[in-house]
């Protein structure tokens, strides 16, 4: 398997873990108008909606990691964010950026990394250890 084709999975679960988590957020918020970054369901509008979003990228990274061993840690983390991140980008978009666009993706970013760290850390403690003497 190529280098390539070995981060896909981790590109794919970020971004369906990020647009999943935010429209389950936008429907459980009942927001009958068309949902924008201004709506009280999008993720980092609340703080519970910064940590469902950090703990789903949690444990769909640590899940990730697991399943399909990048090499390093890093790089499924890395794959995993960068999905994501095309997902936060796309919607912020599609929703209306409005002015404050580069501190909502910049944020965005830190709370999926921050989250999806934790989990691929989870996933495979293993690579923590010091090796044994």
């Amino acid at each position: 398997m190529s280098r390539a084709t070995q981060s896909v999975p981790h590109v794919l679960a970020g971004a369906v873990a990020f647009a999943t988590a935010q429209a389950v957020l936008f429907l459980v918020t009942g927001d009958t108008r068309r949902p924008t970054v201004d709506s009280p369901g999008w993720f980092l509008n609340s703080g519970q909606g910064i940590l469902v979003m950090a703990f789903v990228a949690a444990a769909v990274c640590g899940a990730t990691v697991r399943a399909w061993p990048a090499g390093t840690i890093w790089k499924g983390w890395l794959a995993f964010v960068a999905g994501a991140g095309v997902a936060l980008v796309t919607s912020v978009f599609a929703l209306g950026p409005g002015t404050l666009f580069p501190i909502v993706i910049a944020a965005g970013l830190v709370v999926v990394g921050v989250g999806a760290l934790a989990g691929a850390a989870a996933g495979r403690p293993e690579l923590f250890r010091r090796p044994t003497r």
